[in-house]
C-alpha cells in the first residue's frame, strides 16, 4: 500500500564526509512502504530498505511529467565517496548500466548520494561545459527534462535497482513498481494544474518550449572564482514558467543542494535576464503559456594534486 506523506522527509545539502576506503556489497530488502510526498514543486517517492547500519533510504523524485527521475539514496552505506563523479545504475536484473553522474552529499547528517537517472538506463544527465580558461577549472551543466519516452509496461518489469560506486554494490529489492510508479505519475500530472496552467492542454500541446540558445549560457556567469576556489558546488532544479511570448514570467526554486545559497538565488536572477523560448503551442496551432524546467549544475573536479592525495 502506498502512503501519504505531507512534507519532506529529508533536508539535502552537500556535505565533506571522509574519503577512505568502504568496499562492500549491500542486498537490501525494503524495511518500510512506500511513502509518497506530494509538494508543491515535486512529487516524492520514499522506501527505506535494509537494517541497522546497512539501511537505506530511498528516493525516486520528479519535478514535471516526465520519464527522468532523481535518485537519491541516504544513509551509512554511502559514506565516503567525497571525491565521487559518477556511479553505474541499473533498474532491472539484466541489460546495461547506465554511467550517471553523482553527487556526494547529505541528507539529515547522514551520507547520500544524488543522481538522475531513467528507468530505461538511457542517459538522463546534460553535457556539462567547461568555463573558459579561467583559473580554477570549473564546470557548469544545464538540461532540460527531455528524452524518449519510456514504454509503460517498462515498470512491470522492474523489480530491483543497482548502484554501483567506488568499491561496493548496492542492490535495491524495490518490490513490485506499477502502483508505485503510476502515483508518482498521477502526481507529477497533478503538479501543472497547481502551477495555474490547464493539465489537458499541456498534454496535449503539438510543441512544448524550446530555449533559444544554450541554457549553460544562461547561467555560466554565476559560477564566480571565488566560489570555485572555495569549492563550492550545487546541484538546483529551476521552474520558469513561460508567456505566449517565450519570455519567463517567474522563477521558482523547486530543489536546491547547495552548502550556502551562492546558486539559487543567482540562478533564478540570471534566468530571468536572458532565458528565452520559442513559446509552446497548442493543438489549435496558436501560441499557449507553458512552464520549462532546469537541472543546474556547478561542480569542480579534483585537481591533479587533490586527487593524489585523496585514500582510495
Amino acid at each position: 500500500m502506498l502512503k501519504k506523506l505531507g512534507c519532506a522527509i529529508a533536508v539535502l545539502s552537500l556535505a565533506i564526509w571522509p574519503s577512505i576506503s568502504f568496499a562492500k556489497d549491500y542486498d537490501l530488502k525494503p524495511s518500510s512502504k512506500w511513502l509518497m510526498d506530494y509538494a508543491p514543486d515535486s512529487c516524492r517517492l520514499m522506501r527505506v530498505f535494509g537494517e541497522g547500519s546497512d539501511q537505506i533510504t530511498a528516493q525516486l523524485i520528479r519535478y514535471q511529467p516526465s520519464d527522468r527521475l532523481e535518485l537519491n539514496l541516504i544513509g551509512k552505506p554511502l559514506a565516503n565517496l567525497l571525491d565521487v563523479s559518477f556511479a553505474e545504475v541499473r533498474f532491472g536484473d539484466t541489460g546495461k548500466f547506465a554511467r550517471v553522474r553523482a553527487f556526494p552529499g547529505g541528507a539529515n547528517d547522514s551520507p547520500a548520494l544524488f543522481m538522475a537517472v531513467r528507468l530505461d538506463n538511457n542517459p538522463a544527465d546534460g553535457t556539462p561545459y567547461e568555463l573558459p580558461l579561467e583559473s580554477p577549472r570549473r564546470w557548469v551543466l544545464a538540461d532540460g527534462e527531455n528524452g524518449q519516452a519510456v514504454a509503460p509496461d517498462l515498470e512491470t518489469r522492474i523489480s530491483t535497482v543497482t548502484v554501483e560506486v567506488r568499491q561496493r554494490k548496492i542492490v535495491l529489492q524495490l518490490g513490485a513498481m506499477a502502483k508505485p510508479m503510476a502515483a508518482l505519475r498521477q502526481c507529477s500530472q497533478d503538479l501543472i494544474q497547481l502551477w495555474g496552467l490547464d493539465p489537458h492542454q499541456q498534454r496535449t500541446l503539438t510543441r512544448a518550449p524550446q530555449p533559444i540558445g544554450n541554457p549553460y549560457s544562461w547561467i555560466q556567469t554565476t559560477y564566480a572564482p571565488d566560489l570555485a576556489f572555495d569549492s563550492e558546488r550545487a546541484l538546483v532544479h529551476f521552474r520558469l514558467m513561460i508567456d505566449e511570448q517565450g519570455k519567463p514570467t517567474s522563477c521558482a526554486v523547486q530543489a536546491n543542494i547547495e552548502i550556502n545559497q551562492h546558486f539559487s538565488g543567482p540562478g533564478c536572477t540570471a534566468l530571468m535576464k536572458y532565458a528565452r523560448f520559442t513559446p509552446a503551442v497548442g493543438p489549435d496551432g496558436k501560441a499557449v503559456a507553458s512552464f520549462y524546467s532546469l537541472r543546474a549544475v556547478w561542480f569542480m573536479p579534483p585537481t591533479p594534486i587533490e586527487q593524489r592525495l585523496m585514500v582510495r
